[in-house]
């Protein structure tokens, strides 16, 4: 049988998918099975489902288009009876939806719905039948507030890993089908938020910015191995992400931004500073410490990857404080958040006073303002002097 999926990104894409399936040959799947009700081929939905998605992921489904799916050596014909592309208030996308109801891409964020096709209840059964729903919105959608009060519509499964909305995602289902999630008030909903569908709504205390990325993040989780789906954690963003972990119940989430923290501590030197005499013997050995408003940056692993090319630190920025050429070279905020990435550690108090009676020109008083401001929430606090007293001495 053809497989007429193709792949394209000129297509709305699919929140919702109906498919019918009956067997492929039904005479031998009759004579096997004998007939009986007690012995019918069994065939969960949820194994239905995760057969599709990997075979039409990133792929254009059509209305009545056939895929062929194989479980438990039977052979499942899967009839696209009906879609439902994702809501979108963008004009021309939305004239594309209309003009191509039939069609649709399918995406992490698709939602199968597998029925037993009409007339063959006596040749197979399918456990946890659903149907594609009415009305605008799925019913595998919880309806998320921010702390900003933006909406986000997001699919029940995608956030299953998040434990504290185990009620939300699970509503109507086990213990929460007779005890649905409580109503959020409407003054706590976002006003761009549906309020008469019966998608669970939730408020959390994390910013929309925020839980963006945690969306990123959990796509990542359910397609590893997706190129486009890469989670890349950024030092900068750590202290919000962890937060928000906690605040879902995240656990991997947590785990990895606390394992970021534990390389960042590795490697940062808390119980001595760095000496100029020492950061000029490295340097002289082929690697690259900076010294930027007192902070030693190692930037030795990093230094070809320098959009301004390799050659301009070592000949202008080696040596001494380099503050006010970073001033000058990186207009944009956005060269701070690189800073904790190569941050080891601080200068000598005495050595950073050196370098400031030498050096030829400094940095504003309003790009030091924000540089500390940015820097103060992980930079390592010593003693204006590094004492040890040895007891031989």
């Amino acid at each position: 049988m053809a497989i007429t999926c193709c792949s394209g990104n000129n297509f709305p894409t699919l929140s919702h998918i109906g498919i019918a399936v009956h067997p492929l040959n039904n005479l031998s799947l009759l004579s096997s099975s004998t007939a009986s009700p007690s012995n019918l081929p069994t065939f969960h939905s949820k194994e239905i489902s995760r057969q599709l998605i990997h075979q039409s992921f990133d792929s254009i489904l059509t209305v009545n288009e056939r895929l062929l799916v194989t479980l438990h050596s039977v052979d499942l014909v899967c009839v696209v009876n009906g879609i439902k592309p994702h809501q979108t208030d963008d004009e021309a996308t939305f004239n594309m939806l209309v003009d191509e109801h039939h069609q649709g891409r399918v995406t992490i964020h698709s939602q199968f719905h597998i029925s037993s096709s009409h007339g063959v209840s006596d040749l197979l059964t399918i456990v946890d039948q659903s149907y594609l729903p009415e009305g605008d919105f799925p019913e595998d959608i919880i309806h998320i507030t921010t702390s900003d009060m933006e909406w986000f519509p997001v699919n029940k499964y995608l956030l299953t890993p998040c434990l504290k909305l185990t009620r939300y995602v699970q509503s109507g289902r086990g213990k929460y089908k007779d005890n649905p999630s409580p109503l959020l008030p409407l003054d706590q909903c976002s006003p761009d938020a549906p309020q008469d569908d019966r998608a669970p709504h939730v408020k959390i205390n994390v910013d929309c910015c925020t839980f963006d990325r945690i969306l990123l993040f959990l796509t990542s989780l359910h397609y590893p191995k997706h190129p486009s789906y890469n989670f890349k954690l950024e030092l900068s963003e750590i202290n919000n992400l962890l937060n928000a972990s906690q605040i879902l119940g995240l656990t991997a989430l947590n785990d990895l931004c606390h394992s970021k923290l534990s390389t960042f501590s590795s490697r940062v030197r808390r119980t001595s500073h760095f000496r100029l005499s020492e950061i000029q013997r490295r340097n002289s050995d082929n690697e690259m410490l900076l010294i930027l408003d007192g902070m030693v940056l190692d930037i030795t692993r990093w230094i070809d990857e320098h959009p301004g090319g390799a050659g301009i630190i070592p000949t202008q920025a080696l040596n001494m404080d380099c503050t006010v050429f970073f001033e000058i070279y990186h207009v944009s905020k956005q060269a701070l958040l690189y800073i904790k990435e190569f941050y080891v550690g601080e200068l000598a108090p005495e050595d950073e006073e050196v370098l400031r009676v030498e050096a030829c020109s400094v940095a504003s008083d309003g790009f030091l303002r924000n540089l500390r401001e940015f820097t103060s929430e992980w930079r390592v606090e010593l003693e204006a002097m590094d004492k040890v007293v040895h007891k031989s001495l």
